[in-house]
């Protein structure tokens, strides 16, 4: 779950990430803030938190990438249109993090 604070345990009902957090370690602007990812799948947004400075990060949002049926994935219903875009931005941002890591070698 998330609200303006940022990314929610909701079991043991505290913040995991803030909302500067989010955007500090994955170096976006706040208009590409991920907020239906945040919102509705804040497991997701962890664990890309917690794998952004890896090529981990890469294969699974690649795996979520992958539509369901028609040769994709059927253990899940899939995600709404507005999360699909924002997985495709973080995807960006990720691929724009390791180029540039990579180069400062």
């Amino acid at each position: 779950m998330a609200n303006r604070e940022g990314v929610f345990n909701r079991t043991e009902k505290s913040i995991l990430f803030s909302r500067e957090d989010v955007l500090h370690k994955l170096k976006c602007s706040a208009d590409h803030y991920p907020q239906a990812i945040a919102e509705k799948f804040p497991h997701v947004l962890e664990r890309v938190i917690r794998l952004w400075h890896s090529s981990e990060c890469a294969d699974y949002l690649n795996d979520l990438m992958k539509p369901n049926g028609s040769g994709g994935r059927f253990d899940r219903e899939g995600f709404p249109e507005k999360a699909w875009q924002e997985l495709f931005v973080l995807l960006q941002y990720h691929k724009k993090a390791i180029a540039q890591a990579r180069a400062s070698r």
